[in-house]
């Protein structure tokens, strides 16, 4: 809990905010808000996400879990956001679940290395309603190559 900000020199302040974490309700509104602007950047396909709803999720590369790591950035910047299928997104959850068990505390660095190991695994399904085109790996085997390589960076 954050104690009286007034009472607290300004460096102090902005620490403590950094470090402050999304509660749901800040998360809800950031994930509606990243919906209507993904339809607006993929106009083709508004109907489909309308239609579709929560089986098709807006995926946060780097998720709002960690959005206070990144206070300069617009975590629902184009570059951040994906829609994805919900049994994609729940693949992508699992990694992230064995992420936080071998870095509780994580850095941004920690993160975005993660991130990267994500996107380096699942890539080919952002963006897509259904199987991607050309996929040589199942969802089972992109999820397992991506915890092998959490486990080589992050060894307890």
């Amino acid at each position: 809990m954050l104690k009286n900000l007034s009472d607290t020199p300004l460096v102090e302040q902005v620490e403590q905010l950094v470090q402050t974490r999304l509660d749901p309700q800040a998360k809800k509104r950031l994930r509606d808000s990243a919906r209507e602007y993904y339809k607006t950047l993929h106009p083709e396909l508004r109907q489909l996400l309308e239609d579709r709803g929560a089986a098709l999720p807006i995926h946060h590369r780097k998720p709002l879990d960690y959005a206070h790591l990144f206070a300069e950035e617009d975590i629902n910047a184009a570059s951040n956001i994906a829609m994805v299928q919900q049994v994609v997104h729940g693949h992508i959850n699992r990694v992230w679940i064995r992420f936080r068990q071998l870095r509780p505390d994580p850095t941004a660095t920690d993160v975005l290395k993660t991130t990267r190991v994500i996107d380096d695994q699942f890539l080919a399904w952002y963006h897509q309603a259904g199987t991607p085109p050309g996929a040589t790996r199942s969802l089972e085997e992109a999820e397992r190559a991506a915890i092998r390589v959490l486990e080589r960076l992050f060894p307890n």
